[in-house]
């Protein structure tokens, strides 16, 4: 393979920004910075803000840009939004790639992609997509288009050929590598490498003394907790049915953590059934984290119905760290559903069937502290074993030495 001159990362998201995408671009980019020889440079829309710490590599340069102040649960703004950093990110490449370089993105914004593709043709870069989210099939479960719209179809058509322009395809699940291979055919491109979870820094924790507890006064509850993005991708119409039609049970408490475009529905759901055993939040302070993924009894991971092989929930690698059984709503085939078969850590639900979703509720909710226990230690070892940023990180590592003088 040739050897490349330098290494440029394109993404939204790096830190200090405070969400998922920064977490992983993050070590990933200081796991390339480990073995790679030549510069690196990155360029971000994260902005430092009034954080003064920045992280120091010697090869690695940093350019952030603005992406404005925009309300991310506006469709219009965040499509403004994208459209401002895909154009920043897009003049910066077409004077910074050179042939030979190798080029690193994500998924978002999707514009990007296209961009990448056509811009390749000009200017023979190495090109690596990591899948996080797939467009624009993802625009459907989110209830923006229709699949037999023209203008859907014809989308897609422009963004199977882009994905079949990427030299190295990295999805993070099983069921995403599925769906990928049916934009691009079966190819030996497409590398399966999951997220992960620092499992030195989140670890399991004891429920008495948990302060979210405290402040909310659930500390002697069974508490099914979900934590995270309350999206429209989320499936939290059907939770929050099946949370309805349950027999009333004072021991059981649902506690939902997060802020998100549907968080408004759910504060209306509590104040039409004030009767109902259910807590929201709303956003959890950063420093709380520990707290937050150690609330819950029963950790709750839910997906839309069409979510199958779109989005792969990295909550449930941190809800694994903190030691908790998994109950998740989804597709049987997807790939936290074929964890939790494989390894035994809770229980599947497949989406739509809120009916479903509350009997199982109701069977966990009888087992015993010591059999939820056990499920909990399961979860953390396999975290550990499999799911660790040790063990993830190194087959990054690995695959940057392919690329790397």
């Amino acid at each position: 393979m040739k050897k490349l001159q330098k290494i440029l990362f394109f993404t939204e998201y790096y830190y200090p920004a405070q969400n998922t995408t920064s977490y992983y671009l993050t070590d990933i980019i200081r796991t390339a910075a480990s073995v790679w020889k030549g510069d690196m440079k990155i360029y971000t829309a994260s902005d430092l803000g009034n954080n003064k710490e920045i992280l120091q590599q010697d090869n690695v340069s940093v350019k952030r840009f603005s992406s404005g102040n925009l309300n991310k649960n506006s469709l219009l703004m965040r499509l403004c939004k994208f459209g401002l950093i895909s154009l920043q990110f897009a003049w910066n490449a077409l004077w910074n790639v050179s042939s030979g370089d190798t080029v690193f993105t994500v998924t978002n914004p999707a514009f990007m992609l296209v961009f990448f593709a056509l811009f390749r043709k000009v200017k023979k870069f190495n090109y690596i997509l990591l899948v996080y989210d797939i467009f624009p099939e993802v625009l459907i479960p989110a209830g923006l288009t229709s699949p037999n719209s023209f203008m859907y179809r014809l989308t897609l058509q422009i963004y199977n050929w882009a994905y079949r322009q990427v030299d190295e395809l990295i999805v993070i699940g099983r069921d995403m590598k599925e769906v990928v291979e049916q934009k691009v055919g079966k190819s030996s491109n497409i590398t399966l490498l999951t997220n992960w979870v620092d499992v030195k820094n989140i670890f399991p924790e004891t429920g008495s003394e948990n302060e979210i507890l405290k402040d909310l006064h659930l500390t002697n509850k069974r508490i099914f907790s979900l934590a995270g993005n309350m999206g429209r991708t989320q499936g939290l119409e059907n939770l929050l049915k099946g949370i309805e039609i349950l027999p009333s049970d004072e021991k059981i408490h649902f506690l939902l953590m997060g802020d998100g475009a549907y968080g408004k529905n759910i504060e209306h759901f509590i104040s039409e059934h004030p009767q109902i055993n259910l807590t929201y939040t709303g956003r959890i302070k950063k420093e709380q984290q520990s707290a937050m993924l150690n609330a819950g009894d029963i950790a709750i991971i839910s997906l839309d119905s069409n979510m199958y092989g779109l989005s792969v929930p990295s909550k449930s690698y941190f809800n694994m760290a903190a030691g908790k059984p998994l109950l998740l709503i989804a597709e049987e085939n997807s790939e936290i559903a074929i964890m939790i078969k494989e390894h035994k850590l809770g229980w599947v639900v497949p989406p739509g069937d809120p009916d479903g979703l509350a009997q199982t509720i109701q069977k966990i909710s009888l087992l015993s502290d010591d059999e939820l226990t056990n499920y909990g230690q399961r979860s953390r070892k396999i975290a550990e074993d499999y799911y660790s940023a040790e063990k993830v990180l190194e087959k990054y590592k690995e695959l940057f030495k392919q690329y790397s003088f």
